[in-house]
């Protein structure tokens, strides 16, 4: 079950004047909030992204793929599946080769997998991570949605709080180093009340590249930004 609630009191009726020069007379224009589909363009394009971690002693990125294959289930929703696997920079740690087979020994390796969706009617979901299945799908966000507005999932036991937190520069110095050309990032929240659960987390995300930075709870505040991105037409 998912709910829709908002600490903004829902003031998405504007009173808007929209007569002045012309003499016209005012009216109201309704303003249903901002597309947070749009942020996460899996349809567009087979994304490849790498991320490095706020923790500099560690000695591998994520790099992340988007399944060129998709599951579709209610006649038209798309599932893609983004797999993260390590990639080793450094000697230490998973990344020795302590078999000396000339290869890091977790270079290559799966971290992480999730299954997700976004579109126009049915927002940003979560239907699975690793071998955790969400049934219902565990929403990060509605379609639409303002400033601080949150949605509630219950799924396997935990309620899950998904909230649109801010419309922010996007903090991935790496990959932008100079501040004024760094575009603008939806900040959602995904708060699964101390379950520790596989997504609960914060996720930033911008038009185009998708997935800019994130933080997972079970990662212990970890942050994983941006540094390298490339995509090709599906």
């Amino acid at each position: 079950m998912t709910q829709r609630s908002s600490r903004l009191a829902r003031a998405a009726l504007l009173g808007l004047a929209v007569g002045a020069a012309g003499g016209c007379t005012g009216g109201q224009v309704q303003f249903d909030g901002l597309r947070m589909y749009d942020v996460w363009p899996w349809g567009d394009a087979l994304i490849t992204a790498t991320y490095r971690s706020s923790d500099t002693s560690l000695p591998y990125a994520l790099r992340s793929e988007v399944s060129q294959d998709f599951e579709t289930i209610d006649t038209d929703l798309r599932i893609y599946t983004i797999t993260f696997y390590i990639q080793c920079f450094g000697n230490a740690g998973i990344c020795l080769d302590e078999d000396e087979d000339g290869k890091r020994d977790a270079d290559g390796d799966v971290a992480f997998t999730w299954k997700m969706s976004a579109d126009s009617r049915r927002g940003v979901n979560f239907h699975a991570a690793d071998d955790t299945t969400y049934d219902p799908a565990v929403m990060l966000a509605d379609s639409r949605m303002v400033e601080a507005e949150s949605v509630t999932t219950e799924s396997g036991g935990v309620t899950f709080v998904g909230t649109f937190e801010a419309e922010e520069v996007c903090p991935a110095e790496q990959f932008w180093p100079d501040a004024s050309i760094r575009p603008d990032c939806y900040k959602f929240v995904l708060d699964d009340g101390g379950a520790d659960s596989l997504v609960g987390g914060t996720y930033w995300a911008t038009n185009q590249i998708g997935l800019v930075t994130f933080s997972r709870d079970v990662d212990d505040g970890e942050t994983w930004a941006l540094k390298s991105w490339d995509a090709e037409a599906r």
